[in-house]
């Protein structure tokens, strides 16, 4: 298939949304999806399965869909600047994935070289969605359980845990998948000692390669710069997407 290859209808996504109507697109990654091996794939990436059957077609830039309001001017200029960039990583998804940086728009107008996501936003903004979509993406195009794998961040914490038998398969994953995404990450410090060095190394190693990694929070990058948290050396290698209000923690500490 030609890598170059990118389907406007679905935007590689394979599925085209129509309010709740959702059918597989005629493309080669619908049809890929028509198959049954690739719900295994989602299953085995640990995507919510609720927002796999979503497409960037459900995702608003004029209203709320939680209680149908209007956004805001500004608000629409970040929706709209998010969605842009998430497609725009779309189709540079391969590269991205074989450690490669890519070339994205900053919001300002200018340009991000690199290849890894801070979405950041109130609660329901969208953030898991999009990180959802670029992940489908990629398990779309390599066609392999070990292209994308989305973690919460919470549950990473518990399963990297000392006396959780499980601690190396995961670390082991979470290095070594193709693009990772780490969902909902607080900016609170971790009480364990062997967890914050075993996260540490997942971060530190897939700077060290180049590994693609979205972050998701409702916490702005100034509160991690602030509490020096274990993620700020990635955060400050990602391109900041701000969907809507975020948590700026820096201001109560000073107050």
């Amino acid at each position: 298939m030609n890598e170059e290859f990118f389907c406007k209808k679905c935007n590689n996504s394979g599925r085209i949304s129509n309010r709740s109507i959702i059918r597989y697109c005629d493309c080669v990654f619908g049809k890929k999806l028509k198959k049954p091996k690739f719900n295994v794939l989602f299953q085995k990436s640990n995507l919510p399965q609720e927002l796999t059957k979503l497409t960037l077609e459900d995702f608003s830039v004029y209203k709320n869909h939680k209680d149908g309001k209007d956004f805001t001017k500004d608000q629409m200029a970040q929706k709209e600047y998010a969605k842009k960039v998430t497609q725009l990583y779309e189709k540079q998804i391969k590269k991205a994935i074989l450690k490669n940086n890519i070339i994205l728009p900053t919001f300002n107008g200018g340009k991000y070289e690199g290849n890894n996501l801070f979405f950041y936003g109130g609660e329901s903004s969208g953030k898991t969605m999009l990180s959802v979509n670029i992940l489908k993406n990629a398990l779309c195009q390599f066609n392999d359980s070990l292209a994308a794998y989305y973690m919460d961040w919470s549950d990473l914490v518990t399963r990297v845990f000392p006396f959780n038998g499980e601690w190396k398969d995961i670390l082991d994953l979470t290095r070594n998948t193709g693009i990772l995404c780490l969902d909902s990450v607080v900016d609170g410090g971790i009480d364990s000692k062997h967890v914050e060095a075993r996260i540490t190394s997942i971060i530190k190693y897939r700077l060290l390669k180049n590994k693609p990694t979205i972050i998701t929070s409702t916490y702005s990058p100034l509160s991690f710069q602030q509490t020096h948290h274990l993620l700020e050396p990635l955060i400050n290698k990602c391109l900041k997407i701000k969907l809507n209000d975020s948590i700026d923690m820096s201001k109560q500490r000073r107050g």
